[in-house]
């Protein structure tokens, strides 16, 4: 038994561990969900193009991914197709990879004080800092959505390229340095994000020299990365279309973005600010700085006073990933796409396992089993229910499209009468930002949803008409997909249908009934 205890309690396998048991609880059943949003686009796209098209030119919205989408083709040539499962599954694997990887580097980087008991503490910093990346609240769109699986492959590719990086640099071969640059160079074509491995691994290198991390204080080996980066850089800037570029921000928005991306670094707090918010009228900005401040001056305090090195690379990994969105993003656009945040989370995983690890060591062993638990208890409890109740909100919007696609194979030329395009919660969690979903986007159709989720073409029409939807329900407001449609249009609509199915919304589930049936 003990020997048993002895080989969970290594960083590694408890991470893992985890890891594991978190990605399943909060997103396991995504494998029963179907596609949504611009998978409905991009899988038509994706199907239709050789691969010199693939590598040659960006995607339908004007971005260069093009190792992700390989990744995509390949899998589909493996298992039979782009199926939802298939899709679902490489998101869950990609988020457990990345959490671990999080875990592993919260383990090299945290070290407290030899005389608090740093190496008993090492299985519970690799817990806290895993569990603070799978539970991070605003990943939950990149994850339950498989089009933005390139979220996760690059956090776990940045997380892996800092790990081989700092190991190399320890001496344990050039060898890992190799793996490093692979990795960095992975990433820059999977996603524009990407291009940022390589800037990561040389503020590492920097880190690491201002903290005596390594024996051999000098390296050239920074300068491949740079190197690297500029390559693909270069690449990505003549290969890509119109993409996500700068607004010109002013102020207002700027400010906005930042208030922002500070409630994601501050996240197991943030809760207290919409309760600030809701209890005295405030308005939602001046709730989130009144609890960031705080919070922020006791993070830095503890972090940097008791593991410095995994506090400031925590920080500049988080800026570093955050910085792009921040500077280029109109702020209603990137309130309403949280998954941006995703690849900061391990910056904040850091920065948070940094700042209480320390105080974790310093409790005698049988201790600080008991402490983490009820810490992670306390601060993360939130953000697990905000992720269960959006994937509540996937799950009820993917019944209706699953009607729709069951529909389409016993009857051609559906009319499909008000789908959810957008869904979202009466009540909030956090004080900013969109805290709901959009399965069916205004730039996808009906044709697309019923061809990606049967193979069948052309096979059923969507509209919109409000006198027909029924009313909100207590718990979540709707928006409606579609065409919206008069009186004589829907009629018209009708008489061309082979069959028409209404969008009932209920508490607990949406779901579509064949018009005229009992």
């Amino acid at each position: 038994m003990k020997a048993l205890l002895h080989t969970l309690l290594r960083p590694a396998i408890a991470s893992a561990l985890v890891a594991l048991a978190l990605t399943a609880l909060l997103y396991g059943d995504a494998l029963a969900l179907p596609l949504f949003s611009d998978d409905l686009v991009q899988i038509p796209w994706l199907e239709s193009i050789s691969w010199r098209e693939l590598w040659l030119n960006p995607s339908p919205y004007g971005y260069y991914r093009p190792l992700w989408y390989s990744l995509w083709r390949v899998w589909g040539m493996l298992v039979g197709g782009l199926h939802p499962p298939g899709l679902h599954f490489l998101n869950l694997a990609a988020h457990f990879a990345a959490a671990w990887l999080a875990g592993l580097l919260a383990t090299a980087w945290i070290r407290p004080e030899k005389e608090a008991g740093q190496d008993a503490i090492l299985p519970y910093t690799a817990c806290l800092a895993t569990a603070l990346f799978a539970v991070f609240p605003f990943s939950r769109q990149a994850i339950a959505w498989p089009g933005a699986v390139y979220n996760p492959l690059v956090s776990a590719m940045a997380a892996g390229a800092v790990l081989a990086y700092d190991r190399g640099r320890q001496g344990h071969g050039a060898r890992w340095i190799g793996l490093a640059l692979l990795l960095a160079g992975l990433a820059a074509f999977h996603y524009e994000a990407g291009l940022l491995v390589g800037p990561l691994v040389v503020m590492t290198e920097a880190l690491g020299r201002m903290q005596r991390r390594w024996q051999r204080r000098r390296s050239w080996w920074p300068s491949a990365f740079i190197g690297l980066f500029a390559v693909t850089a270069l690449i990505w800037r003549a290969m890509r279309g119109a993409g996500a570029t700068g607004f010109g921000l002013d102020p207002t928005n700027l400010w906005r973005n930042v208030s922002f991306v500070v409630q994601g670094l501050i996240y197991p707090t943030a809760p207290l600010a919409q309760r600030l918010a809701a209890w005295g009228g405030l308005d939602a900005k001046v709730a989130l700085w009144l609890i960031a401040l705080p919070t922020l001056a006791l993070l830095a305090w503890s972090g940097l006073r008791w593991s410095k090195g995994a506090s400031l690379l925590g920080l500049g990994w988080f800026a570093l990933f955050t910085l792009p969105s921040l500077i280029s993003m109109e702020a209603s656009w990137f309130a309403l796409a949280p998954r941006f945040l995703y690849t900061t989370a391990a910056g904040v995983s850091l920065v948070w396992a940094a700042a209480v690890g320390a105080w974790l060591a310093r409790l005698r062993p049988p201790w600080q089993m008991v402490a983490t638990g009820i810490l992670l208890m306390a601060l993360l409890a939130p953000a697990a229910l905000f992720v269960r109740d959006g994937m509540q909100l996937y799950a009820m919007a993917g019944e209706s499209i699953w009607d729709a696609s069951e529909a389409a194979k016993r009857e051609q030329s559906l009319l499909l009468v008000n789908l959810p395009m957008r869904i979202k919660p009466h009540s909030r969690t956090y004080p900013l930002g969109f805290e709901g979903i959009t399965p069916l986007p205004a730039r996808v159709t009906a044709g697309d949803l019923i061809y990606v989720h049967t193979g069948i073409h052309d096979a059923a029409r969507a509209v919109s008409f409000g006198p027909v939807a029924p009313e909100e329900p207590s718990t979540y407001r709707y928006e409606l997909f579609g065409q919206p449609v008069s009186w004589d249009e829907l009629a018209a609509a009708t008489r061309q249908a082979g069959a028409v199915y209404l969008t009932r919304y209920e508490t607990e589930r949406i779901h579509l009934v064949e018009a005229g049936a009992a």
